[in-house]
């Protein structure tokens, strides 16, 4: 986790695009409940000129690149491991001391980890890619043939959101 003096103007912006994207969402909710109406002074004003779709789909955007940035480093953290991993099995022929086989372990656990930490972000990375394309449907002037592509979409993202708790529970038992 990023300290306050280490978060970027971005991650400071994103932080907050999304803080209004969740507001969005609870008005979304709220009327889909049925608590609020169509004719609701918030739901309203988030309607008109589809500006909480602008909004997500800019915040979409930057957490595509967040998430693809995070992926790209976890991904050269694993090769870095098991290039480690290699030097201390090739080391280990020749010296099987307890030092190599405490920091073999300690590189093990750190490899599972982060083989969990990508394929946690790669689902996430697949979920905002879903929702991006939801969003653009929303934003943009996308031809009907999308319209029939996009009830698809919906539980494409339920199933993600599925796979992401079956790994996550899956990471906690090992």
């Amino acid at each position: 986790m990023k300290t306050a003096a280490s978060l970027s103007w971005e991650d400071v912006l994103l932080g907050k695009l999304e803080s209004i994207c969740s507001i969005f969402d609870n008005i979304y909710l709220l009327k889909s409940l049925g608590i609020i109406s169509k004719e609701n002074f918030l739901y309203r004003k988030l309607n008109k000129g589809n500006v909480g779709s602008k909004v997500w789909f800019l915040t979409l955007i930057l957490s595509i690149r967040k998430n693809l940035k995070r992926l790209v480093r976890l991904v050269q953290t694993r090769f870095k491991l098991v290039f480690e991993i290699e030097q201390i099995l090739r080391q280990k022929k020749l010296d099987d001391s307890l030092v190599n086989n405490v920091v073999l372990n300690k590189l093990s656990t750190n490899l599972r980890k982060c083989h969990f930490m990508i394929i946690d972000t790669f689902l996430d990375l697949a979920q905002l890619l879903i929702y991006l394309f939801i969003v653009s449907g929303d934003c943009f002037n996308i031809p009907p043939r999308f319209k029939k592509f996009k009830k698809y979409l919906g539980p494409m993202s339920n199933v993600v959101t599925i796979l992401r708790m079956l790994v996550s529970v899956y990471t906690t038992i090992y």
